[in-house]
């Protein structure tokens, strides 16, 4: 195959993965499991409460679009956060190609390959990955070579 093939094809791979993205975030906005703003956001137990940022995703700065050295929010239902009890619905997060996301990220451990061991460039740790859009959002890394 010539390079100009090659170049077509992810080229239109790109523009079927795009088109994949955007109808996933569609149908989780319609499903409401991805909101435009924290004011979208309503807890399954108090629906009048206001939901604010409890913290950041671990290493999530780097994966902001804006140039911010702020990382990705958490949020959480106040009335849930004072009382301790967390349901899937008092919890969002912010992702950059879904906005705010309602729910938990999904979380799963990584280990480096032994070659990047032996080369002094392992890590071993958690990344962080948007439960819509399987996006990285952030890792945190405990063990480095």
């Amino acid at each position: 195959m010539a390079n100009g093939e090659l170049n077509e094809l992810y080229a239109q791979k790109i523009l079927i993965e795009t088109q994949i993205k955007e109808k996933k975030r569609e149908q989780a906005k319609e499903a409401g499991r991805v909101v435009d703003s924290i004011a979208d956001l309503v807890c399954g137990k108090h629906t009048d409460a206001i939901f604010k940022v409890i913290g950041t995703i671990p290493g999530s700065w780097i994966y902001r679009r804006e140039n911010i050295r702020d990382g990705l929010n958490i949020y959480q239902c106040e009335p849930c956060g004072e009382d301790g009890t967390v349901f899937d619905k008092s919890v969002a997060y912010d992702c950059p190609n879904c906005e705010i996301v309602v729910g938990k990220f999904n979380k799963g451990h990584y280990r480096s390959s032994e070659e990047s061991w032996r080369s002094l460039a392992g890590r071993e740790g958690e990344h962080y990955y948007c439960s819509e859009c399987s996006t990285q959002l952030g890792s945190h890394y405990w063990k480095l070579s």
